[in-house]
């Protein structure tokens, strides 16, 4: 039997692999730590899901590594959107795909998992924000914004909330708010878009 037959027979070997999909950039200390393992035991399920072709691992740091799933991300942008998802950067689809799997992720909590610095984190999130493709959250307490990923329905209810915040701090009337609502509503509608 080959190892990419066997690779995801074992129960602990499957769980290994599919945490690491869920959690792009995770290090193996991390993963160790989440499923009990020691070093050894890893070792020898991380070479198996490598060697199988299942996972791919990246230096980060000088003795540290980071581990990613092989397998094409399951991201869609999930509108109808002139960008071609596989012509990003790579490090930008990186982002795209951990901000989808973890909603309100700091650009600190991104750093680490992709190991990038941040000039090159701020300039990757600018462009993803000018595409429309994310979207910058309030502080989520810990002093850094948050990232969103916007989906049609998010953007709906973004610019709903929107809207709504400006008929009650009386920058626009009622009727220019219900003007507003019906054309959203009619864009939601013919789009499927749930607000």
């Amino acid at each position: 039997m080959t190892y990419d037959e066997d690779a995801l027979e074992h129960k602990t070997r499957r769980s290994i692999f599919n945490y690491i999909k869920n959690h792009p950039g995770v290090s193996s200390k991390q993963v160790q730590d989440i499923f009990g393992l020691n070093k050894s035991t890893f070792r020898y399920h991380i070479q198996c899901l490598e060697q199988a072709g299942k996972v791919r691992c990246e230096p980060f740091g000088n003795t540290q590594k980071r581990y990613f799933s092989t397998e094409r991300p399951s991201i869609s942008l999930d509108r109808n959107t002139d960008i071609d998802f596989d012509s990003l950067p790579l490090v930008q689809r990186r982002l795209i795909n951990l901000i989808k799997q973890r909603p309100g992720i700091t650009g600190p909590e991104m750093r680490s998992y992709l190991d990038i610095d941040k000039v090159g984190l701020n300039q990757n999130l600018e462009r993803l924000e000018g595409l429309r493709i994310i979207v910058r959250t309030k502080n989520n307490g810990s002093g850094h914004s948050g990232y969103q990923f916007l989906s049609e329905s998010r953007l709906g209810e973004i610019m709903y909330k929107h809207l709504l915040k400006r008929l009650l701090e009386r920058e626009i009337t009622e009727a220019q708010f219900l003007a507003a609502k019906r054309k959203l509503d009619q864009l939601r509608m013919k789009k499927g878009m749930e607000i």
